[in-house]
Formats: C-alpha cells, sequence, structure tokens
C-alpha cells in the first residue's frame, strides 16, 4: 500500500492483526507545515512504524528546525521510539541553540524521565524554543476553556552533568544537579559546580529556581 501525506510517499502493508511501515524514508523538510508559519526543517528521518498498537522506532539524521531567524536547532542526530505510550530517546545528540548535548530520556503520561550529557546547555535559549512551539498552539475551544485547566510545565526527574550551563544571567561550569519539575516548579539537588576555574562548590540542600 503506498500512502502519501505532506509530498512524502511511504510503502506499507496489512497483516492479518494491524497495518505495518517496514521502512521509510523521507525528508523532516515536510513537516515544517506542523510548525509555526515560517518555520523550516530539514534533515532526515528514516524508520518503521505500525498500529495495533501504535510503535514507531525512528532515526533522526541532521535533522535542523528553524522557528525563527536566530531561534532553532542546527542538528538532532539519534534515535526516537514510541511504544506502550512512551517515547524514548536514546542518545540523542541536540546541537543548536547555543547548546551541545546528548539527550536520554523516556517521557510517558507527560511526566519525563532522563539525563542530559555534554559540553553545553543554554537554558534561556531552549526555554524561547519551546515558548514559540506553544504561542503558535490553536486556541483552545469553548468548551475546552471551561473544562478543568491542565497544569503548563514540565513535570519529571533529570540527571545534568554539563560543562557549561546558561541560566538567565549567570553562566556556570562543571554542573551537575538532580532536577526535580512538578508543572513547572523546579528544585534542583545534590548541585556541584565550579566558577571562575578551580573553585567548586557544592549545595547540599535543594535549590528552587
Amino acid at each position: 500500500v503506498k500512502v502519501v501525506s505532506l509530498d512524502q510517499t511511504i510503502h506499507g502493508r496489512f497483516t492479518e492483526t494491524r497495518f505495518e511501515v517496514p521502512q521509510f524514508d523521507i525528508g523532516a523538510g515536510a513537516l515544517a507545515v506542523l510548525l509555526p508559519e515560517g518555520a523550516k526543517a530539514g534533515g532526515r528521518i528514516r524508520g518503521t512504524a505500525a498500529t495495533q498498537p501504535v510503535e514507531a522506532d525512528l532515526t533522526l539524521e541532521n535533522v535542523n528546525v528553524a522557528l525563527s531567524e536566530g531561534l532553532g536547532v542546527d542538528q538532532l542526530n539519534g534515535a526516537i521510539s514510541y511504544r506502550d505510550g512512551a517515547v524514548t530517546c536514546k542518545a540523542l545528540i541536540v546541537r543548536g541553540a547555543d547548546s551541545d548535548f546528548t539527550l536520554d530520556l523516556v517521557s510517558r503520561g507527560g511526566k519525563y524521565t532522563g539525563a542530559l550529557t555534554g559540553k553545553r546547555l543554554n537554558v534561556n535559549e531552549l526555554l524561547a524554543i519551546k515558548d514559540k512551539l506553544q504561542a503558535a498552539q490553536p486556541a483552545p475551544s469553548a468548551n475546552a476553556s471551561s473544562a478543568p485547566q491542565t497544569p503548563v510545565g514540565i513535570t519529571g526527574t533529570f540527571d545534568i552533568n554539563m560543562a557549561n550551563v546558561v541560566f538567565r544571567k549567570a553562566q556556570l561550569g562543571n554542573v551537575f544537579t538532580n532536577v526535580n519539575a512538578l508543572n513547572g516548579d523546579v528544585e534542583l539537588g545534590n548541585l556541584t559546580l565550579a566558577s571562575h576555574g578551580a573553585l567548586r562548590r557544592k549545595i547540599a540542600a535543594p535549590a528552587h529556581v
């Protein structure tokens, strides 16, 4: 069976219980229509997919996204899978947005568990990307707005081991911390960092930002 969507063609097959795409290779540029107006994307996405239950294994190769001038990600390389309601990133290399790190992540039911390891993490730039994507989402309907609102913000736990971290006006070096987030409220535990060369500081008590 040939399926054409967003100017991309993939070939699948029906089995007795599900629909399967044994292999596909698409241009990430076609996904720009799913991003905010004016955004551009490039690179390749390869993988397999199936329904009932929905499963997918994707490999990103030099995928890049530009949401606007100076705001985007230059390279995404690595594996992303979806199974049993969970999205998993394995050794996903993120370069761009003034950042360079590797992401290992599991997302299930709106909660995240993962680790970020690398040379640089610019939290300000990544939050700007998140805000740009959220601002482009359709406004809720009247019925949706009258329903109980889901809390906005990230919930999960992360280990961060980064040579340099930029957050607000602070620039920190050799940062290691355990992050606990609940609806966007962040608590930092076991925070160890270095500043001005060899000076190292360890904060035993959690820090709130």
